[in-house]
């Protein structure tokens, strides 16, 4: 069970401890933020889901620097144009 936009909207960190998650989708709006280009930011997200044993995805990676600043950071999973651009299933509209 994931958490999808995680940091955006109704998400909180509550959800993260009364449903049985095992996964956390960061909003893109993230990578737009001055404060989580800044490493500490990325790297207390990536220490928070750890210890929780969470997998972090982190969408909107689009450029490769934001690949590369996520990569250094610890992130091992993104979602993002610079991967794929979004694509249908078979038999979907």
């Amino acid at each position: 069970v994931a958490i999808d936009d995680f940091g955006s909207g109704e998400t909180a960190l509550s959800h993260m401890f009364s449903l049985p998650i095992d996964t956390i989708k960061l909003d893109k709006s993230f990578l737009r933020q001055k404060a989580f280009v800044n490493q500490k930011v990325i790297r207390m997200l990536v220490t928070m889901t750890t210890s929780l044993d969470l997998k972090l995805i982190v969408e909107g990676i689009e450029k490769n620097d934001q690949r590369e600043l996520l990569t250094s950071a610890g992130v091992q999973y993104g979602q993002g144009f610079l991967f794929s651009a979004p694509f249908l299933r078979a038999g979907d509209k």
